[in-house]
């Protein structure tokens, strides 16, 4: 049975998960994103996410090494050409950064998953969009956004039947 047809659906059943569930499912948004965007170290970062839950040391040492990466790949401003595939991984980066950022208690609301997801999505627009033309083509970035968000509802939809 699917839960999630819709982006509705979509946010309405993230915000429902708890905090340790929306990281584990924002890792597996971020590894369907990573099997296109091959970036090992990001893939070394999000493979410790459990199931579970993981200890704070655990979340704290694998955020320390995602902002080291997120600042290593930033896009500084500067004079040289714009390098999207660049960005795209960039993207990526903040997606784990999110993914393993601290969250506070006393916030009763949490979007991480939802945070995550969109990261995930803006990398896939950056990394296919072609730039060596006259002008910019959006059509096999627009076919992959849809891919990529139909590999999420479905990654939901499968970890919510697990549950049951």
């Amino acid at each position: 049975m699917k839960i999630v047809k819709t982006n509705k659906d979509f946010v309405k059943t993230l915000v429902s998960l708890s905090l340790p569930e929306q990281r584990y499912i924002g890792a597996k948004f971020i590894s369907s994103v990573l099997e296109i965007i091959d970036e090992p170290r990001l893939k070394s970062i999000m493979s410790s996410i459990n199931i579970n839950g993981n200890s704070a040391e655990e979340l704290h040492s694998a955020y320390k090494m995602a902002h080291a990466f997120y600042v290593e790949t930033h896009p500084h401003s500067g004079f040289e050409e714009i390098d999207f595939k660049h960005q795209a991984i960039h993207m990526v980066a903040e997606a784990c950064v999110s993914c393993l950022a601290p969250v506070y208690q006393e916030v009763t609301t949490i979007h991480l998953a939802q945070k995550v997801a969109m990261y995930c999505r803006m990398a896939t627009t950056c990394w296919n969009i072609p730039h060596d033309q006259e002008f910019p083509s959006f059509s096999q970035a627009e076919i992959e956004v849809k891919n990529i968000t139909q590999t999420q509802y479905t990654l939901v939809n499968d970890y919510i039947e697990s549950r049951h």
